[in-house]
């Protein structure tokens, strides 16, 4: 199967060693491709992490393998992650969280995408937030009200105040049957120091709720 590269370069300059004090500059290159010069990305940093927003704005289903090198000073990559997103529908937001783990200067982010080989089941999905008897996390009950089972679900809570991102956590879980429920803990937005930081709103970003086609059959 052909993919088609898209390459998004983010430059992210450091002024200080506080997160209040990073200043992110985003430059988004994109091929003439058809499915890369639909694709749109927005970053974030918050709880020592790099958050990526992408938006699929084909018509079609896509999966894209995302790949994020941290440079340092001397232009030399001190860090890689990378992951791999499947069924993303037209329209679709996703917010994936990547921990960073070392002082960079600056990171660039390699987006690979393609047609989908995955059946998309979002639609499947009953997500109900449920109460923490200990107020440590946010609890939601993920329930398969269709007639297939899901594979593969990921879920990303973004917190937000006063319009700015505060915090991040991610939860993925996978083989969901029909009529079967599982719940998903995520945690609240902290400080360095782990204290709970207080947030206006949150937004929960299914990023994959699919099944492998070949599973389907």
């Amino acid at each position: 199967m052909k993919k088609i590269l898209i390459c998004l370069l983010s430059i992210l300059l450091l002024t200080g060693c506080k997160e209040n004090e990073r200043i992110i500059k985003d430059q988004n290159f994109t091929s003439n491709d058809t499915l890369s010069k639909n694709i749109t990305m927005k970053s974030a940093i918050a709880n020592e992490q790099l958050i990526l927003f992408i938006t699929n704005n084909n018509k079609e289903l896509i999966d894209i393998k995302i790949s994020v090198d941290f440079y340092d000073k001397d232009e030399t990559i001190v860090d890689n992650t990378e992951d791999i997103f499947s069924a993303i529908s037209h329209k679709k937001e996703i917010a994936i969280p990547f921990e960073i783990y070392k002082e960079y200067e600056y990171y660039k982010v390699n987006l690979e995408a393609s047609p989908s080989t995955y059946t998309s089941h979002e639609d499947s999905l009953i997500i109900t937030e449920k109460e923490d008897d200990k107020n440590e996390k946010m609890v939601f009950k993920v329930s398969n009200k269709g007639d297939k089972e899901i594979r593969y679900i990921d879920l990303t809570i973004v917190y937000f105040k006063n319009n700015e991102v505060i915090g991040v956590a991610n939860h993925m879980s996978g083989q969901l049957k029909p009529d079967e429920d599982m719940t998903f803990n995520l945690e609240y937005p902290y400080t360095s120091d782990f204290k709970v930081l207080d947030y206006d709103n949150y937004k929960l970003y299914i990023n994959e709720a699919c099944s492998y086609n070949l599973d389907e059959e």
